[in-house]
């Protein structure tokens, strides 16, 4: 398995006198993407804008930045996930546009159990101390996808 460190309070990075949050937007009534709400100077790229981030894309992103931030289509099983390999919805029962509607942060991944290891924003009660592994593909994780990093 490769995991990296990651937030420790709701998809907030705080580097001292630079820090910055991820989240996602809505406007008129739909969420539609990843944002970067900047708090100071920040690099930021997105892995999969407006589409699908390959496994490849996501892990070299992972290797080369540490967690990136990506939709996910929350439904009633993964509000009420508690372990396990979490794989509700694959993406091919979505037409072109997956309903994705939340933000995760993927923080690594597992190969031989063919899923992302991601952290939620819903506190350590949530799945695994507010962790969970999502099977690659599933419930539109791989969607919009972007890294950041504070500049120096």
């Amino acid at each position: 398995m490769k995991s990296f460190d990651f937030p420790k309070e709701d998809m907030t990075f705080d580097y001292g006198e630079r820090s910055f949050a991820l989240r996602a937007y809505r406007d008129d009534g739909s969420w539609h993407s990843v944002i970067i709400e900047n708090k100071t100077d920040v690099n930021y790229a997105w892995v999969a804008l407006g589409g699908w981030a390959s496994r490849g894309d996501i892990k070299e992103a992972l290797c080369s930045y540490g967690p990136v931030a990506s939709m996910i289509d929350v439904t009633g099983d993964f509000r009420d996930y508690t372990g396990g390999i979490f794989e509700d919805r694959p993406r091919s029962s979505y037409g072109p546009i997956p309903s994705t509607d939340h933000a995760v942060m993927i923080v690594g991944w597992d190969d031989d159990k063919g899923a992302w290891r991601i952290r939620n924003s819903w506190g350590t009660d949530w799945g695994e101390d507010g962790a969970a592994w999502v099977k690659y593909g599933h419930n539109g994780i791989g969607w919009h996808t972007v890294w950041a990093i504070a500049k120096n």
